[in-house]
């Protein structure tokens, strides 16, 4: 099944953004709405502090997405793995397993979100080889 290129990268701009803006979203939800901090005495705690900068992480990973996707150069210059097909699906499926946390209580709802992220960065990886003429795809090595 062939699929036509502009087609294709309509599908993968719209994917990546709408995963920018989940994995951003998450990310702040996730500190809203926290249920189980534990504060000893004024002073954060190692898990607080982790689950702090692992949200920071999201909503740093999510915006770089997006500004990639809208070509902004500053940072295109920075992150030139995130222009092609297949280092942009490597990253959407790492910033999915970051969400994948735990599919009990309140924490399933971001695991299977998480799991949705990592289909679409496999979507992407599958939609960048489709639309890719054969000419243009690496040749393997013996």
């Amino acid at each position: 099944m062939a699929i036509s290129a502009e087609r294709s990268s309509c599908l993968i701009k719209v994917l990546t953004l709408l995963t920018g803006a989940a994995m951003m979203l998450l990310g702040i939800l996730r500190f809203v709405f926290v249920t189980d901090i534990k504060i000893l005495d004024g002073i954060w705690t190692v898990y607080w502090m982790q689950y702090f900068i692992k949200n920071q992480f999201k909503r740093i990973f999510g915006l770089v997405l997006i500004l990639v996707e809208l070509k902004i150069q500053f940072i295109v210059n920075y992150v030139e793995f995130l222009v092609d097909y297949c280092g942009k699906g490597m990253f959407i499926i790492f910033c999915g397993t970051l969400l994948i946390n735990s599919f009990s209580g309140d924490q399933a709802i971001y695991s299977i979100i998480g799991l949705l992220i990592v289909g679409v960065g496999f979507v992407l990886i599958w939609l960048g080889f489709a639309a890719a003429p054969a000419a243009q795809l690496p040749v393997p090595q013996k």
